[in-house]
Order: C-alpha cells, then structure tokens, then sequence
C-alpha cells in the first residue's frame, strides 16, 4: 500500500540536520505519515522506527485521548493524540531546569518524519505572559533568589539512569529535539531546544549555557574536568530523554 503523507507546517523550526549543523530550511515544512503501514517498512508504528524503551511508547495512544504520565523527576506530562492515535501534542509542566527559557507549564507540537516515521518534538510554546491551556501554575523569574532557595537539586538516589549507547545515538537524540537532563558526577545538566537551537547547561545557571546551531559545537562543551561533553556522552547518567 502506498503511503499517504500530509504537508505540515514547521512555523520556521529548525530541524533540517546536514553534516551535524541544524539550519533553518528554505521551505519550513515536513513530511507527516498518518499511520498507514508501508510496503517494507518492517514496523506495525508506520515506518522502521519504533519505540526504544517504555518511556517512548507515550508516542502512541488510543486515539483522540489525552494521556498523562510522569517522567524521572515525577514531573507530570500530557500526551496528546491524533485519530491515528500518534502524539501530536505534548505539555510538560516543567521548565528542565531552565525557567529563563520554559514556563510551567509549556507546549511543543509533534511531527512525524519521512522515511522511517519517528517523532521530532518541536520547539517549546511558553505561556509566561498568558494563560496556560490546562493547569495554572506559578511563574518565577529565571535567575530569583527566591526561585533559586526553593530549588536546590542534588542527584537522586535510587533511580535507575539512562545512558547514550553511542555518540550517534546522542546525535539522533538532538535531531529530533529530544530535551535531555543529565548528571555527570554530581552536576547536574539540561539541554532544551529555545528557537529551534540546541542549548545546554548546568541546572539553574544561564551563565553557563552554550546555545548553538551545530551539534558538534555543542558536542564540545567543555565539562567541569575541562573534558569535552563528547568524551564523556556515553558516560553521563541521564534521568530524562523525552525521545
């Protein structure tokens, strides 16, 4: 059976990935499957990918539903699903360690990309200047010194972590725009895609963040040990990877 697609806009996100480097395509658009199965494609999902773990299943649900689940932090995410019963929102009432960039809660709208069918996550919709759609919640300033006495973060014990299985399964992480919190050693650190561009650093301080276009850029920050974040990917302890 041929495969249907439908054109969506991407409202000028960057998600086009060349050479390791994010741009922002001449035409802002992707290619989205509606779940039909294609010849070949060797998955029931609509295409070769499908979910890895228990966390990605959220992807998929009954259709036109709403379906909460918590991530590592038991911070509350809501899914929601289109007639083919693919994610096509996600609200996280969360700001990942970074309340200068993401209100709590906020939004990112989903597609879904040609060949293999995965889910990319877009770019964070905030609500800092007006009503969140489902749940009220307090806005504080980036940066407070009210804000930073009621949050302050050490690794947690007994959870079980993740880990990059390679530098490429990292890459691929930040293509689709996966939002990743991680520890190395006992620092503690976010990465989020703000307008479409990769940015990561420690949890709570915007002094130390790098925000760029190119994975490998980013790939070079450089850990308090003066190790670069490539060197020690495979390492780190990761408590959420949206994807």
């Amino acid at each position: 059976m041929a495969c249907k697609a439908v054109r969506c806009s991407l409202y000028g996100v960057a998600l086009k990935h060349i050479y390791g480097v994010l741009t922002k395509p001449s035409v802002r658009d992707i290619i989205r499957k509606t779940g039909y199965v294609c010849k070949g494609g060797g998955s029931a999902y609509g295409g070769s990918w499908k979910p890895k773990n228990k966390d990605d299943e959220r992807f998929f649900g009954k259709p036109n539903t709403t379906k909460q689940s918590m991530d590592k932090n038991g911070e509350l995410r809501e899914t929601i699903y289109d007639k083919d019963g693919r994610a096509v929102k996600e609200i996280h009432h969360s700001v990942h360690k970074k309340p200068h960039k993401h209100s709590n809660p906020h939004e990112h709208n989903i597609y879904w990309m040609e060949p293999d069918g995965h889910p990319v996550v877009g770019p964070p919709i905030n609500f800092y200047k007006s009503k969140a759609p489902i749940l009220k919640l307090e806005y504080l300033e980036a940066g407070s010194e009210l804000f930073m006495k009621k949050n302050v973060y050490r690794k947690p014990e007994n959870v079980t972590y993740e880990h990059f299985s390679s530098l490429n399964d990292f890459k691929w992480c930040m293509k689709c725009n996966g939002e990743v919190e991680f520890y190395y050693y006992d620092v503690g650190y976010s990465i989020t895609h703000p307008d479409g561009r990769i940015n990561i650093g420690k949890f709570y301080q915007p002094d130390t963040e790098l925000e760029s276009d190119n994975i490998e850029e980013v790939l070079n920050y450089l850990m308090d040990d003066g190790k670069k974040l490539r060197e020690v990917i495979k390492d780190v302890d990761v408590i959420v990877r949206t994807i």
